[in-house]
């Protein structure tokens, strides 16, 4: 369903003739609009537009084409009445420019932080969020809001929103974007719902009153100017420094202050218990000034305010003091909750220490080497050159590193061994310290300005286990590696050593007795060794027998170069049988497949602990633990993947014939780029028996009324094959190009949007479609379709 959405979004420019106004009070979704939906799911009620994703899992659309201006404004009214979060919410996608460096805008509606804010995503790259909204605005509970967003010369973008009836307020600070490339005449407003939480009821998601308008209108926003206020033009005679006259807690995270005169905040601090404010924002009429921090405060506890850099309107005199006062907003000292996810660090310590291997003796599956891992807890990427890591009062200097948000980098001592996670960065460092305390030290972090970004004392290391953090503090890790050094730290909870020859729970389940698994029963069909940044490895099982099977007595595990087996992951924790010819989906992360990849099947999808899968070349092995007999295994190399795939991130290896033999090169392949790279739990893209003998085909374009587009179906007879098409009119002249060089599965589709190189839908008439299949080996396959475009 994603990478629906995302089709339909980036690659469907269309020109219509009016703006959009859409308050939904006919008796259909289409009444006004040629708004395009699933009918089972979207409906009309009450005179808004209706969504209910009870017990569904998933992405689900409704949109309508609209035209675009050099300036732009939407508008639209939001409810959700649920608790929003990461995983269930929003997307209203706005504004989008064609490729090759496709970009497109779109409002999320709740968040963990329950907020509004506005996202920017190139290509197929991990969104970003451009206007972080504030937290809180949507509250726990049910959630109307009304959002305006605009644009002024395709760059500079505003986000507002009000709620409860207030006047609009502005989202975080304007954002202004490069220049960009590739402008289309039109596109997509698409109204996305994401589900993920199947089990919960009564999630219903309304729109209304949604409009796309050609310019951007005046937009009122709180407080209101005073009528009696000194005229912008004439200049002020007042000397006196600015007094402040009230101070008001608009939420945990922002004050409002008001002055006596106008003022100007440039180079006005706020610093609250020494907390530095992270924004300042000013009213309308220059009197009210609402500085906000990342960090929230804790009812019943006292803080103290101080401030300067608050000058007059003209400059003259500086305004600044203190005042001490008692939050009554804010979260109580233990109901913190517990997701790292829903913890933002303040300024001075977005970057913390975060596991620290100080006695390395004994590990077995990590190298015996001493390290020290960062994590940047913010959204926003780090430069690191300049910091210092502080050992034993002796700063090093750490390395030139970008850090990315939610990332991780691993110190250690220049020279030696380490085996950091996929995701996570190295750097090694000459003046690490050759060996750390054992029996526990102060470690310190500072940025390159000299202010200490971070602190923490671990005490006694235990060999071969790292100290990990959490936000309730330092824990001796669980995981069976001893450490997580380049990723997420383990879970904290008590763990009983693993046995390799005894499955988790010593008493399975009496259901399931009697499905024991033989030899190649079930074997390797889908690999993810190198995902996306933001995405989650994973392995896909195939169960190619005639009955049902259980995995709950088998395990996962690599292979080492001397041949024994390294940690085992056992599969004990799968809470269902595999159907015949069925899929089972194994990965650390659901949510880090599922943004990524359609996932028709989310119900074979499960998370668990699993070896980490090396890039380019290693060996998997799938086994019955009480007698370490192999079901099945392979040796995997990122040579298998085809040679039009220059960039393997993202890119999965499938298995072409279920019942060919696991090890042959020959049996593996690329994921089609037109499945979206990844089939996990469901068929491979590259699916071929070796009774298939059908040949290589293509069939005429196919129009739906539904999508506005032209499919066209096409069979091959080997995986492997690229393809290139286009469409030419009568007379021979190449009017619009439907694919270049894309790597197609065994069967699939294509399609045209109907619009030609000139970004103009191609007028009615017949025209010839010319594909051309080709692969490595030379073969190429041409073919010729007259079809009418309507």
């Amino acid at each position: 369903m994603r990478q629906f959405i995302i089709i339909f979004f980036v690659f469907l420019p269309i020109c219509v003739s009016a703006q959009l106004i859409e308050s939904f009070d006919g008796p259909n979704i289409d009444s006004a609009n040629s708004w395009i939906f699933e009918k089972s799911f979207w409906n009309i009620d009450n005179g808004e537009l209706r969504f209910d994703g009870s017990g569904l899992t998933g992405d689900f659309s409704c949109y309508v084409p609209i035209t675009y201006a050099k300036d732009m404004e939407w508008q639209i009214d939001v409810n959700l009445l649920f608790k929003s979060s990461n995983t269930n919410h929003a997307r209203i996608y706005v504004y989008a420019t064609d490729g090759p460096g496709s970009i497109l805008y779109y409002v999320q509606v709740g968040h963990n932080d329950h907020n509004v804010s506005l996202y920017r995503q190139k290509g197929s790259g991990t969104p970003q969020r451009i206007i972080n909204g504030r937290k809180n605005l949507l509250g726990t509970g049910a959630s109307s809001v009304k959002i305006k967003l605009t644009m002024k010369n395709e760059r500079v973008w505003n986000l507002y929103t009000a709620v409860n009836g207030n006047s609009f307020r502005q989202e975080g600070m304007q954002f202004t974007d490069n220049p960009l490339q590739d402008i289309r005449t039109g596109g997509y407003l698409n109204i996305t719902c994401r589900c993920k939480a199947s089990s919960l009821k009564n999630m219903i998601y309304t729109f209304d009153n949604v409009k796309a308008l050609h310019d951007v209108t005046s937009i009122p926003t709180a407080p209101e100017e005073k009528p009696d206020e000194q005229p912008d033009d004439k200049p002020s005679t007042d000397t006196s420094a600015p007094k402040l006259l009230s101070m008001t807690e608009e939420d945990e995270y922002s004050l409002l202050l008001s002055f006596d005169k106008k003022v100007a905040a440039e180079k006005s601090v706020f610093l609250l218990n020494d907390d530095k404010a992270e924004e300042v924002y000013i009213s309308t009429d220059e009197t009210v000034l609402k500085p906000v921090w990342v960090t929230g405060r804790q009812k019943a506890t006292s803080y103290t305010l101080t401030y300067s850099g608050i000058t007059t309107k003209g400059g003259i005199a500086e305004g600044k003091g203190d005042k001490t006062f008692v939050s009554k907003l804010g979260k109580d000292p233990d109901d913190f909750e517990k997701d790292p996810d829903d913890f933002t660090k303040p300024s001075g310590s977005f970057i913390r220490i975060n596991e620290v291997m100080a006695d390395p003796n004994g590990l077995i599956d990590l190298p015996q080497t001493e390290y020290v891992e960062l994590y940047n807890t913010s959204e926003t990427s780090c430069q690191l050159e300049g910091w210092s890591f502080i050992y034993n009062d002796k700063p090093v200097s750490l390395a030139s590193l970008l850090l990315p948000p939610g990332g991780y980098v691993v110190l250690y001592r220049e020279g030696r061994d380490i085996k950091v996670a996929p995701a996570g960065k190295e750097m090694p460092l000459a003046k690490f310290p050759a060996q750390l305390a054992n029996d526990g030290k102060t470690l310190r972090l500072k940025s390159a300005e000299g202010e200490l970004v971070d602190e923490i004392t671990y005490q006694k290391a235990k060999p071969g286990v790292a100290w990990e953090r959490s936000e309730q503090g330092l824990y001796l890790s669980t995981d069976s590696k001893g450490g997580t050094p380049g990723e997420a730290n383990s879970s904290g909870k008590p763990q009983e050593p693993n046995n390799p020859d005894e499955p988790d729970n010593p008493e399975p389940p009496t259901d399931m007795d009697g499905t024991s698994v033989n030899p190649f029963e079930i074997v390797f069909n889908e690999l993810l060794p190198n995902p996306y940044v933001g995405g989650s490895e994973y392995i896909e099982l195939y169960n190619r027998s005639d009955r049902k099977l259980s995995v709950y007595g088998l395990s996962i595990a690599t292979r080492k170069s001397d041949g024994t087996l390294s940690t085992h992951y056992p599969l004990s924790s799968v809470p269902f049988y595999i159907e015949p010819k069925g899929y089972l989906l194994l990965t650390k992360d659901i949510e880090g497949v599922s943004s990524f990849y359609l996932t028709s099947s989310p119900e074979v999808l499960h998370q668990q602990k699993l070896p980490v899968l090396a890039n380019t070349v290693s060996t998997l092995v799938l086994f019955r633990m009480e007698d370490e007999e192999m079901i099945d295994e392979v040796t995997y190399s990122s040579k298998w993947h085809a040679p039009s795939i220059k960039n393997e991130r993202g890119v999965s290896l499938e298995r072409v014939d279920p019942d060919a033999v696991t090890q042959d090169a020959a049996n593996w392949m690329s994921a089609a780029e037109t499945s979206g790279y990844g089939t996990p739990g469901y068929r491979n893209s590259q699916y071929r028996t070796s009774g298939s003998d059908t040949p290589t085909s293509v069939d005429v374009p196919v129009y739906s009324d539904l999508t506005g587009e032209y499919t066209i179906l096409y069979h091959l007879d080997e995986p492997g094959y690229n393809c290139r098409a286009w469409i030419f009119d009568t007379s021979g002249r190449r009017l619009a190009e439907v694919t270049n060089n894309s790597l197609l599965g065994i069967n699939g589709e294509l399609s045209w949007n109907g619009m030609g190189y000139d970004g103009k839908k191609i007028r009615t008439g017949v025209y010839i479609l010319c594909v051309e299949f080709y692969n490595i080996s030379g073969i190429t396959h041409s073919y010729k379709k007259v079809f009418l475009v309507h």
